[in-house]
């Protein structure tokens, strides 16, 4: 989607977020809500929801932690769908089966909102 904002076109970068924890899940809603290019369409706590949602609403994105990341991210390459993985995991093991999976980018939670979203856009623009 393209959107004009203050007489510029703005391709807009479509997120799915999947996160169990509803603090983070707000704090991300939060950040993204303020970035005219980047707009979240859905939210689930669940990998199985995850995929019915990618496949109906086709998202540019999806951020998403670590826990079913291998199953969910094959899952979803059907789908066209970039996977930015966002987790507290950082055991080389977890990551490696991870990127293996197909995930495009890798943030630790410990990370600015500013680095969060400029990894959305990263992995969106392939």
């Amino acid at each position: 989607m393209t959107v004009v904002d203050h007489g510029v076109s703005v391709q807009v970068v479509s997120v799915l977020l999947v996160e169990a924890t509803p603090v983070i899940r707000d704090g991300i809603r939060f950040v993204l809500a303020d970035e005219p290019d980047v707009r979240l369409v859905a939210e689930t706590v669940s990998a199985r929801e995850a995929v019915q949602l990618a496949a109906t609403l086709r998202p540019d994105v999806v951020v998403a932690d670590l826990p079913d990341l291998p199953l969910l991210c094959r899952r979803i390459r059907t789908y066209c769908t970039a996977v930015l993985a966002f987790t507290d995991e950082q055991d080389d093991r977890t990551v490696m089966s991870a990127i293996r999976a197909g995930v495009r980018g890798y943030l630790p939670k410990t990370s600015t909102p500013e680095d969060l979203v400029r990894a959305i856009r990263s992995v969106a623009a392939g």
